[in-house]
């Protein structure tokens, strides 16, 4: 896989953001052999807290060793040893020992620093240095994958708008469906023409005729992912490229022994997954002609 940089965007919370960016990352160093970069923007820091120990995560806070410091001091010009806020080989896939996967940090300040640079510049270097940040870990020759914070941040839309590819998780459900257009909307309005691709997370919940409906109304939207060979499902699944539910990343969160993909995920989890990967990188061979 090409180094590139993808952003995992949602205006809601709870639709599997950080366990697809986790996963993904596990997957293009499982199959791909690829270096990663995981970029935490979310302050809430859900992905930081499933991968590093409890303690590294203390560790990294109470020091401020966190993306909020890093950007903090890239938007005032003061010099500081970066490497002191990646946390390298976060992945714990066996027999990739030799392929780095990092992870960058955050904590629950970067609330503090977004809403100062709100109110100094409407957030303009914030955006830019966001940008200058992630396209340097790609020209690094990494994948990086960036998960993103709900809403309509400023910091989410720096990423957007640095991406080579925007991945949307969605629910199977009318509320989600409601809201896919408006998020399309947004995306396409404040990043420069960018159209984001949504992909089904949760596909396998048990919600009747409305979600079996709602997949199949997704299934004939052109923004939404698809896969040459679907998963271990037939019917829509070989169309949509899914990602069934959290269950399956447990088993990742603060894992001390490397596993194969298919230990951690199941053989159809890790399926849909290399289905996933395989898609990706289509769409940015396409974009980059």
């Amino acid at each position: 896989m090409k180094p590139c940089i993808i952003s995992i965007v949602n205006r809601k919370g709870g639709v599997g953001k950080t366990t697809l960016a986790i996963a993904l990352a596990d997957t293009i160093v499982s199959e791909a052999e690829q270096e990663v970069a995981i970029v935490d923007l979310d302050p809430q820091s859900s992905a930081s807290r499933a991968l590093l120990t409890d303690d590294d995560f203390i560790g990294q806070t109470q020091a401020e060793i966190t993306l909020h410091t890093l950007i903090d001091d890239r938007i005032h010009k003061r010099g500081n040893d970066e490497e002191l806020f990646r946390k390298g080989m976060v992945h714990r896939i066996s027999g990739r020992s030799h392929v780095n996967c990092d992870l960058y940090p955050n904590s629950d300040k970067y609330w503090d620093l977004e809403a100062q640079q709100q109110s100094s510049d409407g957030g303009e270097e914030l955006l830019r240095v966001i940008g200058e940040f992630l396209r340097e870990l790609k020209a690094d020759g990494k994948v990086v994958i960036v998960d993103c914070p709900p809403g309509q941040s400023i910091s989410a839309l720096g990423a957007i708008r640095a991406s080579d590819l925007v991945l949307c998780p969605i629910t199977p459900d009318r509320f989600a469906l409601w809201g896919k257009e408006l998020l399309s909307d947004y995306i396409q309005r404040n990043a420069k023409g960018q159209s984001p691709n949504f992909i089904v997370s949760r596909a396998k919940l048990n919600g009747g005729a409305d979600v079996v409906n709602a997949i199949e109304t997704l299934a004939q939207q052109p923004e939404m992912l698809k896969t040459e060979t679907g998963n271990a499902e037939n019917g829509v699944f070989g169309r949509l490229a899914p990602f069934s539910d959290r269950a399956r990343v447990r088993s990742r969160i603060q894992m001390d022994t490397p596993k194969t993909l298919n230990q951690i995920y199941s053989d159809a989890g890790a399926l849909e997954l290399r289905n996933i990967m395989n898609a990706l990188s289509r769409k940015i061979e396409e974009a980059n002609g």
